[in-house]
């Protein structure tokens, strides 16, 4: 049986890429649990502000909502103004109370 140098190389070359595989994964394992520490330490608070601003997009998505109902009642024909009404807010916008003319 005639024994090629070789095959003794590349058998050494394999088992010191298992080892190379074997750390990379522990490290690998290590970057993951500390990430997963960092994560579960993490924490958000939010300012009064920002729920202010919450708030008010829920307003906006509320007023678009209400729009949208407005736009269908006049498509169909089915929307009823009260035209007294639109002129008393309309002369209570241009006239404020309290003034004196």
């Amino acid at each position: 049986m005639k024994i090629n140098p070789y095959q003794s190389l590349s058998s050494s070359l394999y088992i010191q890429n298992k080892e190379n595989a074997s750390q990379d994964s522990k490290a690998e394992n290590a970057q993951q649990k500390e990430l997963s520490q960092r994560i579960a330490n993490d924490s958000i608070d939010i300012s009064k502000e920002a729920k202010i601003m919450q708030m008010s997009q829920t307003l906006d998505e509320d007023r678009t909502a209400k729009l949208e109902k407005l736009k269908e009642q006049i498509d169909q024909g089915t929307y009823d103004k009260d035209l007294l009404k639109t002129a008393q807010k309309m002369f209570d916008y241009w006239n404020p109370r309290g003034t004196d003319q």
